[in-house]
């Protein structure tokens, strides 16, 4: 029964992708653009120079030679052999004497009829190489999500520093304010030594930010596969986050179909399933037809020049080494097949874990922009109540509207991430650009 190609629907996404980035250059290194670095900038150049994408290409590359060899059967086969020879006569004049016997051919070979082992190594040969295109594949969506993440964990680190260096300076203020009031008596030296341990606090806190930032930065360079250059600005995405999410189904029923890594689970069971019947139709006899010229050191006028001829070549005994070579090839096949069966249940779990994920990030953007609203009116009554010099507390309203912006951009930045990981896996190509058009 003839099976349709799974790669049918994926490889021409698959080609686009293919062309977003440039060929691997030799020496890894990229500059970095002079200013602001943006997401779309670092996925480009995290495309070009990282060496998981580089192993890749070297593979398909790989493939595609072997692919070569194993069609090469199809082909004519011409050969020259040279023997050098001296044998002891039988009858004539030189009667037990050793002469030259040496001969000198030129073969022309092709295989007519193998019962289909050639057919099923380039069935094979082809699989395989299929399933390391759709790695490649895989790899750049993977290396995607990689540069995202760590684009994201840098913004999210920078805005933690800021959230620490307004509490640090709010605490400050306090503790110098406290240091006035206690040589007045105001205060007991309890609460001031309080006041001091919680600036030192926000200090310390302030310093593993910034400690934290610095790593994150070296982070998204090695995500990118830069050498000796890390960024410094980065310009904060515009996500897309309102869309629509499909169902759970309909997204699990797309992903059967189209996830890169269960395509290539089924290229490489097919490839599996082809070496079996390789392994078999070897057992069998084949056919060849050759066309010899020949020349020989010793004359006689029964030896021909050239000569046609169809072979047949069959196995007799070989020891069991092609039955067990067999039986090896089908215990592969059903090896990689019980992969597949696997891996479609983990893609399955994967969908349903990845359609919950984007609902409970929208929750948590929901509350987050709420408290960020609420944030934002708090501060707006202590800077008013700052002016009528009542009672207030406008640091901490400042310094707490910034840590309801730091939960809002984690909320949005992991909704992000989450339609990012749901659109690997149903094979959507990710590409450079991850912001919505305005």
């Amino acid at each position: 029964m003839k099976r349709g190609n799974p790669l049918r629907g994926v490889l021409p996404a698959l080609g686009l992708l293919l062309l977003l980035a440039d060929p691997v250059r030799a020496d890894g290194r990229s500059a970095l653009p002079d200013g602001p670095l943006e997401i779309r900038q670092a996925v480009r150049l995290g495309l070009q120079h990282h060496p998981d994408l580089l192993a890749a290409q070297g593979r398909v590359r790989e493939r595609e030679a072997r692919l070569r060899s194993a069609t090469a059967g199809y082909r004519p086969r011409l050969y020259a052999e040279g023997i050098y020879r001296q044998g002891r006569q039988i009858g004539g004049r030189d009667e037990g004497k050793f002469t030259d016997d040496s001969e000198a051919r030129v073969v022309l070979e092709q295989r007519l009829y193998d019962f289909g082992a050639r057919a099923a190594a380039g069935r094979a040969a082809r699989a395989r190489r299929e399933a390391s295109e759709v790695a490649l594949f895989d790899a750049r969506q993977s290396r995607i999500l990689a540069i995202r993440r760590q684009f994201y964990d840098v913004l999210l680190a920078d805005r933690q520093v800021q959230v620490w260096n307004e509490a640090m300076a709010v605490a400050f203020v306090r503790w110098d304010y406290g240091k006035g009031r206690r040589e007045l008596g105001d205060i007991s030296p309890v609460e001031l030594a309080r006041l001091e341990s919680r600036f030192r606090r926000f200090r310390s806190n302030y310093r593993s930010a910034q400690y934290d930032a610095r790593l994150a930065r070296v982070r998204l360079a090695h995500a990118m596969g830069l050498e000796d250059a890390v960024p410094r600005d980065l310009v904060r995405p515009d996500p897309d986050l309102d869309r629509e999410l499909p169902s759970v189904q309909e997204l699990r029923d797309r992903a059967w179909r189209t996830n890169p890594r269960l395509i290539a689970a089924r290229q490489r069971l097919e490839a599996a399933r082809a070496d079996a019947d390789r392994r078999e139709a070897q057992r069998l006899p084949r056919f060849v037809g050759e066309v010899v010229t020949q020349r020989y050191a010793r004359q006689f006028d029964f030896r021909n020049e050239v000569e046609a001829a169809i072979r047949l070549e069959a196995p007799l005994y070989e020891g069991g080494r092609l039955g067990a070579r067999a039986e090896a090839a089908r215990a592969e096949a059903q090896q990689r097949r019980a992969d597949w069966l696997r891996l479609r249940a983990r893609v399955e779990e994967n969908i349903y874990d990845a359609h919950l994920d984007v609902q409970s990030w929208r929750e948590k953007r929901a509350y987050a922009r709420a408290l960020l609203q609420y944030r934002k009116l708090k501060t707006d009554l202590a800077r008013t109540e700052y002016v009528l010099e009542l009672e207030t507390d406008l640091g901490d309203s400042l310094t707490e509207q910034t840590r309801a912006e730091l939960k809002l951009a984690r909320a949005e930045f992991g909704l992000a991430m989450a339609y990012d990981r749901l659109d690997a896996l149903v094979g959507e190509p990710l590409g450079p650009n991850t912001e919505k058009a305005r």
